[in-house]
């Protein structure tokens, strides 16, 4: 257990010293801009680009979250019109264009926050590019109809040898934290929609992911549970 415990913190920190945007995207600010002009291409000049980056990896990203899973998933269509319901008892892959290649404007947003966060002092060990620290340019859900399912999600993503799993934020541990030191042990539908905050149990996987051709980036993977879909979609 204190193996694995070191590893993982290896793992992250790596992941948070790590700079993945790519080096010729980063060049064009190095050689054109002074300094102080730095954050303005940070949040406006390479969000597009990686976006572009993300677009072009979508396939092959896809492709390769089908593969690390169980045969028997039921893959979502990516087609706009699509709205056929997933089988209640097998595993639901969801991974479409329009919904898992993150925006222009919500990447920006993000990369101020970072920016904003660094300045107040708030976000130890970030440095620019603030564009690094996103790690859901590409992202994709897995629901499980059970806690077999789960584990069995996060046991092919972990195997898959089409990425590198660089960072897992159990958000189960956090749920079952967060339940304990409520004063009755259970969330309600009630205590959601007056707007309180709580999280809900799942895995947040990144991984380091390169399609053929294309520079690599940092790609999100939520594993859910079935179970708490409607409540969680309520709070989001």
């Amino acid at each position: 257990k204190e193996a694995s415990k070191e590893v993982w913190n290896a793992m992250q920190a790596d992941y948070a010293r790590a700079c993945w945007v790519p080096d010729n995207f980063l060049a064009a600010a190095a050689d054109t801009l002074p300094d102080d002009a730095k954050n303005k291409f940070d949040r406006e000049a390479l969000p597009p680009l990686v976006r572009c980056l993300a677009d072009t990896s979508f396939d092959a990203f896809r492709a390769a979250l089908v593969a690390a899973l169980p045969d028997s998933a039921w893959v979502e269509p990516d087609d706009v019109g699509g709205k056929e319901a997933a089988p209640m008892d097998r595993m639901w892959v969801r991974c479409i264009r329009r919904k898992c290649v993150k925006g222009v404007p919500r990447m920006s947003a993000k990369v101020t926050d970072a920016q904003d966060a660094a300045a107040a002092g708030k976000a130890k060990g970030t440095a620019w590019p603030f564009t690094a620290t996103l790690g859901d340019v590409l992202r994709a859900s897995v629901t499980a109809p059970d806690a077999a399912g789960v584990r069995a999600a996060w046991e092919g993503i972990r195997a898959s040898d089409r990425w590198t799993v660089v960072r897992l934020k159990n958000k189960f541990r956090q749920a079952a934290r967060e339940l304990d030191q409520n004063r009755d042990g259970v969330i309600s539908q009630e205590e959601i929609e007056a707007g309180g905050k709580f999280t809900f149990p799942n895995l947040h996987v990144n991984v380091l992911f390169q399609a053929d051709g294309c520079a690599p980036l940092v790609a999100e993977v939520q594993v859910r549970l079935r179970s708490v879909l409607p409540l969680t979609q309520s709070s989001h």
